[in-house]
């Protein structure tokens, strides 16, 4: 899944996030479960997903595709303008789907609800084994390939 800011950049373990993921901070005892929970997560840290960037050329070749390629193109250009931007949802799912494209680190995750960190802050600590699985690197020009490359087979 996606995850907002669940590694800083530079920070030291425990340290947090800088700022709350939406999700997290509509539901972080939600998160606090599911993270706990027994079977495995992985998640796809913005911090990562970002490094991904559909450009104007894919979003050009989207532009000539079928319909909802043209869609894309027009979603994308409306958020991001005609430089492209990145797109954290489509980068979980090939995160998903393509683990390999990724490096993975164990981290123990949760979910600040109250204390010192605004609720809905992600803290993450390095982990053992079973903690989640959290992605620090990513084969940007892979991931983005598969991205348009899906896009582009839609009818």
């Amino acid at each position: 899944c996606g995850g907002g800011r669940a590694d800083p950049p530079g920070g030291p373990a425990g340290r947090p996030a800088r700022g709350r993921e939406f999700n997290a901070g509509a539901g972080p005892e939600a998160v606090n479960a599911v993270a706990a929970a027994p079977a495995p997560l992985s998640i796809a840290p913005l911090a990562v997903s970002r490094r991904v960037v559909v450009g104007p050329d894919a979003v050009d070749r989207w532009a000539t595709g079928a319909t909802s390629a043209r869609f894309c193109a027009d979603l994308v250009t409306a958020r991001h303008g005609p430089a492209g931007g990145s797109l954290p949802d489509p980068v979980a799912v090939v995160a998903a789907l393509e683990p390999r494209l990724f490096r993975w680190a164990p981290r123990l995750l949760r979910c600040a609800t109250e204390g010192r960190h605004p609720r809905g802050t992600l803290l993450a600590d390095d982990g053992a084994a079973g903690a989640v699985r959290v992605a620090v690197e990513v084969d940007a020009v892979a991931v983005r390939d598969r991205i348009v490359d899906a896009v582009m087979s839609l009818t």
